[in-house]
């Protein structure tokens, strides 16, 4: 559950939190990393790609739901 804590959920609040300010000024740009673990499955690493493919799909929703505000998205 940690690495839900950090790799995931730690991304979420730091995200929600620049984002009001972002609005705002109608521009910005957010970096969300990624990591290979988040395109392919890796032995005894369950609980880290599952937080990674998680990331994933935060990041494309994210990705849409900012665009209108000009605040670009970016994953690495």
């Amino acid at each position: 559950m940690d690495q839900f804590a950090t790799n995931l959920f730690g991304v979420i609040k730091v995200n929600n939190a620049i984002l009001l300010h972002f609005r705002g000024k109608k521009s910005g740009t957010v970096v969300f990393l990624g990591s290979s673990g988040g395109i392919e499955g890796e032995p005894e690493a369950g609980a880290y790609c599952a937080t990674k493919f998680a990331l994933e799909g935060t990041f494309e929703c994210f990705k849409i739901e900012t665009a209108d505000f000009n605040i670009r998205s970016f994953l690495f």
